[in-house]
């Protein structure tokens, strides 16, 4: 299944500016969001990114600009070394967006959906992005979950009563705990199953549109647009999907000077 929906580099950047702007102009929500994103990071890699959280903070609070710009500079060179780590990611989207760099502002921020990221950039992090830039491109895949989940819940007498549904904002209204009770064992479990395999989905997806988000980004062509690719409804463990995922990761990436580059840095 495809979608037929095409977002435009502007369409891009407006969203992703919308999220930095908000990000910096608000200064508990970064500290949460760092101190969010710093989880599950070993120590020793800890005190060097909590070094370039600092840096970044000090720059957005001097008002000199030849201060902050070198303390901007301090961050990026302390931030660059680590880019398999999403925080270094979202703080880099900061530090280019602090530079007036949207393009690499937003290719940075993007990195945070791929797919080993995306379930804590979907709800934690940035689930206003998510929302407004992915979710209308993955609104088949909440169909199908729902589709899922009526075929699992339709033996039951009370299938009519679970009161589940496609939200008007693409997300599934999950059954409550007594809606729960009402299950057999092995619906249970087969429902158990369908949300975790619902979670890989959403993750894949998210890593697939992130990269074509970026490659929209490159695309300076006003006149030509990308078209989206397939949507991914079974999940990794499956159909081994994640190999095409790769291969559309490395294509290309944006880095900080505006040149196309195969290294992959998700």
């Amino acid at each position: 299944m495809t979608t037929v929906t095409v977002t435009t580099r502007a369409q891009v950047l407006r969203h992703t500016a919308a999220f930095t702007s908000a990000v910096l102009s608000q200064s508990e929500l970064r500290r949460r969001l760092v101190a969010t994103l710093l989880r599950n990071i070993p120590s020793s890699d800890q005190k060097h990114l909590n070094l370039a959280a600092n840096t970044l903070e000090n720059a957005i609070s001097f008002s000199s600009s030849s201060i902050r710009s070198s303390s901007l500079s301090l961050a990026e060179k302390l931030l660059l070394p680590l880019p398999e780590f999403p925080v270094s990611s979202f703080l880099l989207s900061l530090v280019n967006a602090l530079r007036n760099r949207p393009t690499e502002s937003a290719a940075s921020l993007l990195r945070i959906f791929h797919s080993d990221n995306a379930s804590l950039a979907r709800s934690e992090i940035a689930p206003a992005l998510y929302e407004r830039l992915f979710s209308l491109h993955l609104f088949p895949v909440f169909r199908w979950f729902d589709e899922q989940r009526t075929q699992i819940l339709s033996s039951t007498d009370d299938a009519n009563d679970y009161g589940y549904s496609v939200s008007e904002e693409y997300s599934v209204v999950l059954p409550c705990t007594k809606v729960l009770s009402k299950m057999s064992e092995e619906q249970a479990a087969k429902l158990r199953k369908l949300e975790r395999e619902y979670e890989e989905v959403l993750d894949e997806n998210c890593g697939v549109f992130a990269a074509y988000f970026r490659e929209v980004l490159l695309n300076r062509n006003g006149d030509a647009s990308i078209s989206p690719p397939s949507l991914i409804l079974n999940s990794a463990a499956e159909g081994g999907v994640m190999e095409n995922q790769k291969e559309e990761m490395m294509q290309m990436d944006v880095l900080e000077n505006g040149r196309e580059s195969t290294k992959r840095k998700f």
